[in-house]
This record gives structure tokens, sequence and C-alpha cells, in this order.
């Protein structure tokens, strides 16, 4: 770290990187949405535990990789499943869903 930076300015460069994780929970959160729709017009449940146990383990390698704690992670990524989970529910009761002849389902 370079001397001549002070408190202030490495609390700015947090900020910065919060404002880019921020953006980031946003755009997962859209994709979510999406999730919801698809699994909804093809019938699938929101809760799929094994692609959840598989994301997790895989994040929790990549932190391993990277040197994060794992147990962090790992609760982080929970969190973030549960509430996509809330997301796909409330997406799936706003979003009518119709078949090919144009009708609901």
């Amino acid at each position: 770290m370079n001397k001549s930076q002070n408190l202030e300015q490495l609390r700015k460069r947090i900020d910065t990187i919060d404002k880019k994780i921020i953006k980031l929970i946003q755009e997962r959160l859209k994709m979510s949405s999406s999730i919801a729709i698809y699994k909804q017009k093809y019938q699938l449940p929101i809760i799929q535990k094994k692609r959840e146990q598989d994301a997790i383990q895989k994040r929790t390698l990549q932190a391993r990789a990277m040197d994060i704690d794992t147990t962090f992670i790992e609760r982080l990524f929970k969190l973030i499943i549960k509430h996509s989970r809330a997301i796909q529910a409330k997406t799936q009761k706003k979003t009518p869903i119709f078949d090919k002849k144009g009708k609901n389902w």
C-alpha cells in the first residue's frame, strides 16, 4: 500500500467496490425473475436442491482458491439463494403464463 493513501481514500475505494457488488446483485435478481418465468412455463419447481448445493459447493471452492473464508461464502450464497427463491415465488405470482394458443396454464 502506498504511504500517501489515507483512510478516506481507502474508504472511497470500498464504497466503489460496494456499488459494484450492489449492481451485480441487482443483475442476479433480474436473472432470478427470468428463471422464475422459465420454471413456471415448464412447470419446474422453484426449489432445486441439487442445483443449489452444486452452486454453493462451486462458490466455496472458488473462495478457497482465493483464500477467502469458505464459511462466509457459504452463508452469503445461502442467503442469496433464499432471496432468489422469494423473488421467483413473487415473480410467478405476478406473471401469468400462456400456452402456445394464448391460454393461461
